[in-house]
């Protein structure tokens, strides 16, 4: 004798390309969308935490970013002059900053 589960039906929304995505993924490794829910939610249950860990998108740097990042580099290399000034000690620092 089996044991037999009662299924229920569960709507889950998503964003249209983001489901896109996670079913092209899915189907290269002979996954449909439905297991991996059932998958991921087993897990959930047994592991008593999220089965994954989860990360923030990397960071995609504005231009202005872009720009200053390129600079950095340019005077790093010494392709453009560094004309920032350099201090020797805090109390450098600080008259700098205190100037009128």
């Amino acid at each position: 004798m089996g044991c037999t589960m009662a299924l229920k039906a569960t709507t889950v929304r998503l964003d249209e390309g983001l489901k896109a995505e996670a079913v092209d993924i899915l189907d290269k490794l002979g996954l449909n969308f439905n297991t991996f829910i059932t998958m991921a939610t087993k897990q959930l249950v047994y592991q008593q935490r999220l089965p994954f860990e989860p990360l923030l998108p990397p960071l995609i740097p504005t231009e202005e970013t872009w720009v200053a990042m390129a600079e950095a580099e340019g005077k790093m290399y010494g392709y453009i002059p560094d004309d920032a000034p350099t201090f020797h000690s805090a109390a450098e620092l600080m008259a700098y900053l205190e100037r009128d």
